[in-house]
């Protein structure tokens, strides 16, 4: 039995694409999904959603997506970053040593 969940982590993304293509590959081959998830390690809502991707995107779809957020809400404005910054770069060119400052 091939043990993807131990691999995975090991493998470049070159790798995972690759084998994602071959559960595709054996998918198309009429096996079940249930047997192609035991032959790889991986579990079936994910290879089903492998197999989503596949019909809706072609190979376009098994390629790693991007896990960085579309916004963040709990995040400093920029106008408040500014602001910090230039007092933070104010006190440090009062200061020889960083560890001078105390903010207080």
């Amino acid at each position: 039995m091939f043990l993807y969940k131990e691999l995975y982590n090991k493998m470049n993304i070159e790798a995972r694409f690759k084998l994602r293509v071959k559960m595709i590959e054996a998918y198309n081959q009429v096996k079940t999904i249930r047997q192609i998830s035991r032959e790889y390690g991986v579990s079936r809502n994910t290879l089903r959603k492998w197999i989503k991707r596949y019909k809706e995107k072609g190979e376009e779809g098994l390629k790693e997506l991007s896990r960085k957020p579309y916004n963040s809400p709990k995040r400093t404005p920029k106008e408040i970053q500014e602001k910090y910054w230039k007092f933070v770069g104010k006190l440090i060119g009062k200061k020889k040593n960083c560890l001078e400052i105390k903010i207080k």
